[in-house]
C-alpha cells in the first residue's frame, strides 16, 4: 500500500483530489486542481526537454568517438611495442652473431700464434 506521502511527495496536500488519507489506500486517478499551464510555458517545457535528449544523443555519440579513439591509440601502441621486440629481437641476433665471429677471429688468433711459435721453435 502506498501512503499519501509517497504518492504526492513534496506536493501540498490541496494540491489533488482522491489522494488517499495516512492509512488508507491509494487510487489509481488524481485530479488536479492547478489550472493547465499557458501554451507558452508547454512549448519551453517542451524545448528544453528536446534540448536534453539532444544532449544526451551527442554525449553518448562523443562517448562512443572517444572509445573508438582510445581503442584506435591502444592498437597503435600494441603495434608500436611489438615492432620495438622485433627490432630489439633482431638487434640481439646480431649482436651474438658478432659475438660469435669474434671468437672465431680471436680463436684463429690464438691458433695462428701458436702455429708460429711451433714454427719458431722449430727453425731454432
Amino acid at each position: 500500500m502506498r501512503t499519501r506521502e509517497e504518492i504526492l511527495g513534496w506536493m501540498s496536500e490541496d494540491r489533488s483530489s482522491c489522494a488517499p488519507t495516512q492509512d488508507e489506500q491509494a487510487c489509481d486517478f488524481l485530479m488536479w486542481y492547478d489550472p493547465e499551464w499557458p501554451a507558452p510555458a508547454q512549448r519551453s517545457i517542451n524545448a528544453l526537454y528536446a534540448d536534453k535528449l539532444k544532449a544526451e544523443d551527442c554525449k553518448m555519440e562523443l562517448e562512443l568517438m572517444l572509445a573508438d579513439k582510445i581503442s584506435d591509440m591502444e592498437e597503435k601502441e600494441k603495434k608500436r611495442q611489438q615492432k620495438m621486440i622485433s627490432k630489439t629481437k633482431a638487434m640481439k641476433m646480431e649482436l651474438n652473431k658478432k659475438d660469435l665471429f669474434i671468437w672465431v677471429l680471436v680463436g684463429s688468433n690464438i691458433a695462428l700464434f701458436a702455429v708460429l711459435a711451433v714454427l719458431i721453435g722449430l727453425k731454432m
